[in-house]
């Protein structure tokens, strides 16, 4: 009885799994440039100036340039504290490519005569082996970022009466 049990909720969980899609998730540069954080800050701590992809299932899309802080084996994050740059848009799958539309909608510090939102730009990713390819970038899963990338996702302005 306990053999079927663990079967059931085996095939349960994976059909679950199979539901998400491959890219669903937030996403970091394979080889982001990380530094070392002032000892008298936090010795452990390292920090990377990049951008983050942020695929949702249901098809939107984040691009965030942002400052990631990391302490191995403790966390991985998005740092609230600096400068972000957000653009917005879409997602989908095309014969085994994944075809992203986003144009930014927001800067911590904007440009001067910049207007926003920006004009769209649409990119073309192959996933292969687990990476993503962007631009000649090869990105990886990073589920640690997944919380405060959604934290980034642009909300829709409320109307005040």
């Amino acid at each position: 009885m306990k053999t079927i049990a663990l079967f059931v909720l085996l095939l349960v969980g994976s059909a679950a799994f199979g539901q998400q899609p491959p890219v669903a998730g937030a996403w970091l540069p394979v080889h982001a440039k990380w530094q070392q954080a002032p000892a008298d800050i936090n010795p452990k701590l390292v920090t990377a100036s990049t951008s983050v992809l942020y695929f949702q299932p249901d098809g939107k899309l984040v691009v965030i340039g942002c400052i990631v802080n990391r302490e191995p084996g403790r966390y991985t994050t998005i740092s609230a504290g600096d400068g972000q740059t957000v653009a917005a848009g879409d997602w989908h799958e095309d014969h085994g490519r994944i075809v992203a539309r986003s144009h930014v909608v927001f800067r911590t510090v904007p440009h001067v005569g910049e207007k926003l939102p920006g004009p769209w730009i649409e990119d073309v990713l192959v996933l292969k082996g687990g990476m993503l390819l962007l631009k000649g970038v090869r990105y990886q899963r990073v589920p640690e970022l997944d919380k405060s990338a959604a934290e980034m996702i642009p909300q829709p302005a409320t109307a005040h009466p």
